[in-house]
Order: C-alpha cells, then sequence, then structure tokens
C-alpha cells in the first residue's frame, strides 16, 4: 500500500500529518510513503513575482527570488517540519521554475542552498546543494528549472542532516553578468519543496 499526504503549508510552518496510529502502521507494508509538500511561490505576492532590475555593465549582480518576508532577505525561505525527533524521511526534493529575460545577453548562475535554520546569510559557498548556467540572448527570454532531489544514500550528509532535523532555511540565487548595462526581469512561476518517508519503519525498528 503507497499513501502520499499533501499538507499546506501554514505560515511558515510545514507540519506534517504523522497521526496515523501505530495500528493502522503495522497493517502498511514498510513501502508505504507518508509525504508532505510546500507551494513557497505562494508566500509571494502576485505582485512580487515579476521583478525587473537594472544589470551594471561589467558586475555581477544577485537576485534573491525566495523570501520569507522576515526582514532579512539573506536567510533565505524558512522550513520548520514536524520530525525533529522521528527517524524516517529519506527523500527532499525542491522544483523551482522561473521565466528569464534580459535587454542585454547575460550570463545567469542559478544555485540553491540548504542552510541552518539559524544562518542569517544562507547564500554562502558551504551550504550550496546546486547549480546551473544559463546564457539569456539580448531581448531575449528563457523558461528555466531548478530542481534538486536529495536522498538519504546521497553524498551531501550535512545537507541531509538539516533537512531531518526539523528545521533549515532554503535560499535560490540569481547571479547575473553582462558586458553592457541593461534591464534583467525575472518571474517566480513555481517553487515547491517535497518531503517524504516511510513511516511503517517506526513498527519494524
Amino acid at each position: 500500500m503507497k499513501r502520499l499526504i499533501s499538507s499546506r503549508y501554514s505560515r511558515f510552518a510545514l507540519h506534517l500529518g504523522l497521526v496515523i496510529g501505530i495500528a493502522s502502521l503495522s497493517a502498511c507494508s514498510t513501502a508505504t510513503l507518508l509525504g508532505a509538500t510546500i507551494d513557497m511561490a505562494s508566500f509571494v505576492p502576485a505582485t512580487a513575482r515579476t521583478v525587473t532590475v537594472p544589470i551594471p555593465a561589467l558586475g555581477t549582480l544577485n537576485v534573491k527570488p525566495l523570501d520569507d518576508k522576515d526582514g532579512n532577505p539573506n536567510n533565505g525561505f524558512l522550513i520548520e517540519t514536524a520530525i525533529s525527533s522521528i527517524d524516517i524521511i529519506e527523500n527532499f526534493n525542491a522544483d523551482v521554475a522561473l521565466t528569464l529575460g534580459s535587454s542585454v545577453e547575460t550570463g545567469v548562475k542559478l544555485q540553491l542552498f540548504i542552510a541552518p535554520d539559524s544562518a542569517t546569510d544562507v547564500y554562502q559557498a558551504q551550504y550550496e546543494v546546486s547549480t546551473d548556467d544559463k546564457t539569456i540572448a539580448a531581448g531575449g527570454q528563457q523558461d528555466v528549472t531548478l530542481k534538486f532531489d536529495l536522498r538519504a544514500t546521497n553524498s551531501l550528509a550535512s545537507a541531509f542532516a538539516l533537512i531531518k532535523s526539523g528545521k533549515f532555511r532554503l535560499g535560490v540565487s540569481l547571479g547575473l553578468q553582462a558586458t553592457s548595462g541593461g534591464s534583467f526581469t525575472f518571474t517566480l512561476s513555481k517553487a515547491v519543496a517535497g518531503i517524504s518517508g516511510y513511516p511503517a519503519k517506526l513498527v519494524t525498528k
């Protein structure tokens, strides 16, 4: 039996529905899957999902499309889950989709970060877990997606430990570089994070 429970994020706290009784768990196989998702884009006002910024000539500009509006734009998006003492989580995934446009040819470095909840700046090299590079032609527009899938068997042990702790920060950064000044526009169309695990393992341990 496979079950997926999708839970809506409520004011920066994602609570997994771990209300399944031990009796019901014992009736399920170890393949029973419990999951929860968070729509981070829904916490960005619709009027703020499309942003146009000036690009300096021969310089680099970093923009951050995700912000939990806690007054610090550098600490990313706080995610809390009700799993801090339950060792069942085996997967975390993030899917961020954007539409990028520029008046001049622009190199874009997309980066995803996972940091401790205490971090005041998540956009540091030690917290980077995924990166991709794109080039936007002058006057052009391109849809891009930054996907990240972290499993218990992956080598990013520190990031996975943060996720399993039940409280961590996620950041997305766009690094822009152009040879001449212009303007750059990004539209955040999707930003979803998901956590899943096998609660039946609590019975088999």
